[in-house]
């Protein structure tokens, strides 16, 4: 897994195509290739799945899979929207 692989797709940051392999599984067991770019070190799966694909999961199956609940409670929304605000106040002045 030391060797570099060329990507389906190339670095959302860079567009390096050449990476190197993490993982071919997920913390399931499933299929999911991750990989780290040579040149940025930015850690990605590859591929992605296809936009329509993301939004089914994330829509339907994320927070029953990851979270283990259908809808968030209240006390979540506040931490994550805190947690949001955080992040974009730290970013805000590279953009």
């Amino acid at each position: 897994m030391n060797e570099p692989v060329v990507c389906d797709q190339p670095c959302t940051l860079c567009d390096a195509t050449e990476a190197r392999l993490l993982s071919l599984t997920d913390r399931d067991n499933r299929f999911l290739c991750t990989v780290v770019c040579i040149r940025c070190g930015l850690i990605r799966s590859d591929p992605l799945p296809r936009e329509e694909q993301l939004r089914a999961f994330y829509s339907t199956k994320y927070r029953k899979e990851y979270k283990g609940i259908s809808v968030p409670k209240g006390k979540h929304l506040y931490s994550d929207a805190r947690t949001a605000m955080r992040r974009f106040r730290f970013l805000a002045p590279l953009l």
